[in-house]
């Protein structure tokens, strides 16, 4: 079993990931610099990238660990657009998504994927309004209990600094098209608005939500 690959398929050894003599002599540093943010990267724009040092916790140095990528920030992705996105009046076409009903892995990879094909198809992306997650919001009652994707993501800064990629809330979306007349019925053709006339929705029960789910699909 190999413990740990780097991003050129070569093994570290276990000996390297866990020498323990290793890990306490650079520890106190290494982890004083983690907490203040030295260890962030920061790109060619500017753009800080969140570091992460697993040594205080007894893993590998912050040498070791640079082997291990999880993702890397191409520079020239914040520049591309797609040429499929139209722009003006009228021109604009969007992309709404339900979140996964499973935990929270599968729920931030198909927000993950939903972000991916939207930033290459030139659409402009709808986020669903604050609800409940799956074994999310199950503490105490003061806890919250209803969540929407920018409890756990910066989405304005990840609109902001993608040149193609633009980011939405329901309500905003609501407000630009429903309201504005510029919904139809498919098979009829005829204009069509909102449950209620309403734009808000966050912290509504499933049933609403459900509502909301049939007008927008």
């Amino acid at each position: 079993m190999k413990p740990w690959l780097n991003k050129g398929a070569r093994e570290i050894s276990l000996a390297d990931a866990t020498d323990y003599e290793r890990q306490v002599e650079a520890r106190d540093d290494i982890g004083d610099n983690a907490q203040d943010g030295t260890t962030a990267n920061a790109t060619s724009d500017g753009h800080t990238l969140a570091g992460l040092s697993c040594t205080k916790y007894g893993g590998p140095t912050d040498e070791v660990a640079k082997e291990m990528v999880y993702w890397s920030d191409i520079t020239s992705d914040s520049q591309f657009v797609s040429p499929f996105k139209k722009e003006g009046e009228g021109e604009t076409k969007y992309m709404t998504f339900e979140p996964d009903g499973g935990g929270w892995n599968n729920i931030r990879m198909a927000m993950e994927t939903v972000v991916a094909l939207a930033h290459a198809t030139g659409r402009t992306l709808v986020m669903p309004p604050e609800q409940r997650m799956y074994l999310l919001g199950k503490g105490k009652k003061e806890h919250k209990k209803h969540f929407g994707f920018g409890d756990f993501y910066h989405l304005e800064s990840l609109s902001d600094e993608h040149k193609g990629l633009d980011i939405i809330s329901m309500e905003e979306f609501l407000k630009r098209e429903a309201m504005s007349g510029n919904l139809r019925n498919r098979t009829s053709g005829i204009v069509t608005f909102p449950p209620g006339n309403r734009t808000n929705w966050d912290g509504e029960s499933n049933n609403e939500i459900t509502k909301l789910k049939d007008y927008t699909t």
